[in-house]
């Protein structure tokens, strides 16, 4: 006998048997109320889920630069690691679900992550929640849940954006196999870009009753060990992670705790310049998969071209930071600096080329930066 049994009081038990949806609008209507529903696609535990922030529901998408919207995805969140996650819905009874998964999603995300500008974003924040007062409450409170400062927050979702860093996340009642296996696929080879599915199974007590008691019960597909691992997601990863902390434990026995660290991040450590210049420019601890642990500087704050030359002639200049060549680095609009340090696994290493890094740069960076205001 399937289904969920519901325990009453002397262990009576009620047997609430799997029910279809009235509709897709149904499971729409469900998540937008309830984002908690999709909490599992944020995180590995339960523990570690976090908050999704729903900026807009049918969320138009150009196909090409200040074009009109071309397609329009069911649900735009983002969560609480500023991760921009895309959702799209669909009843297992709809006859195109693995046509939407390969074509409609990977459409939207190629296109969203290019042409949605966080001006954008913040206007359909606004239209979805009536007016901008509500919307800015509305954010003011997953901010403070998080603990981010909002132009910190959107920097970072733009940041996500530019670095093709989202998720893409297709829902249902139920997920054929044939779907799975695509999904787990898709998964498996994109590096940066997630790609989930969610069932939303649901149960009720009597399916002839309004007034049933419903269950609903979220089951995520894709997040195998090997997807895991090409996003530096896995065990190895978080061990990575965590060195990055140790990292930063001992740069701060070297700082004397100054300036100051954020360690919000899985993958990578803020060092803010402080002084009252803006924290888009901060060196960073960065942690990427395939590159391992780097120290790395960046200006999130879309520099005038003549701060972007002063990066490149003082990488051209300096070549070198203790033995180990400077980069300059651009990850579209964000340019950088950064050096790779040779002893990863030692964290006192690491933090000693960031205190080289640091010290070798700073006063040219502040230099620029004055000059390009």
């Amino acid at each position: 006998m399937s289904g969920v049994f519901l325990v009453g009081p002397n262990n009576s038990l009620t047997r609430m048997p799997q029910s279809d949806y009235l509709s897709e609008a149904d499971i729409q209507q469900l998540i937008a109320t309830h984002p908690a529903l999709l909490g599992s696609c944020t995180a590995q535990t339960e523990e570690d889920e976090c908050e999704l922030l729903l900026i807009k529901r049918e969320m138009g998408v150009p196909d090409q630069e200040n074009g009109n919207d071309r397609w329009a995805v069911d649900h735009f969140y983002i969560d609480q690691n500023c991760i921009p996650v895309l959702v799209e819905v669909k009843r297992s009874k709809s006859g195109d679900m693995r046509r939407a998964i390969v074509g409609q999603l990977l459409d939207y995300a190629a296109h969203a992550a290019v042409y949605w500008s966080i001006d954008s974003v913040k206007h359909c924040l606004q239209k979805q929640y009536g007016d901008p007062e509500r919307a800015q409450e509305e954010l003011d409170a997953f901010l403070e849940s998080a603990g981010l400062e909002e132009n910190d927050f959107w920097r970072r979702v733009e940041k996500n954006f530019e670095e093709h860093n989202i998720r893409i996340v297709f829902v249902a009642d139920e997920l054929p196999p044939q779907l799975c296996r695509v999904i787990e696929f898709l998964n498996g080879q994109m590096k940066d870009v997630e790609v989930l599915g969610i069932e939303l199974r649901q149960f009720r007590t009597d399916t002839e009753q309004t007034t049933a008691l419903r269950a609903i019960a979220p089951s995520v597909v894709g997040r195998t060990s090997e997807a895991e691992l090409s996003k530096g997601r896995a065990r190895g990863a978080k061990r990575s992670f965590e060195q990055l902390d140790r990292v930063v434990e001992e740069y701060r026995k070297l700082s004397g705790n100054a300036p100051a660290v954020d360690n919000r991040s899985g993958h990578y450590r803020q060092i803010h310049l402080g002084g009252g210049i803006l924290k888009g420019y901060h060196y960073e601890f960065q942690f990427q998969v395939r590159r391992g642990l780097s120290c790395e500087f960046h200006a999130e704050v879309t520099p005038r071209p003549d701060f972007v030359e002063a990066l490149e002639v003082l990488a051209r200049s300096v070549r070198s930071v203790g033995g180990t060549q400077l980069e300059f680095v651009q990850r579209g609009k964000t340019p950088g600096l950064r050096i790779t340090p040779s002893k990863q696994d030692d964290p006192a290493a690491v933090a000693l080329a960031m205190m080289d890094f640091i010290q070798t740069t700073r006063a040219p960076i502040e230099k620029a930066i004055l000059a390009t205001r």
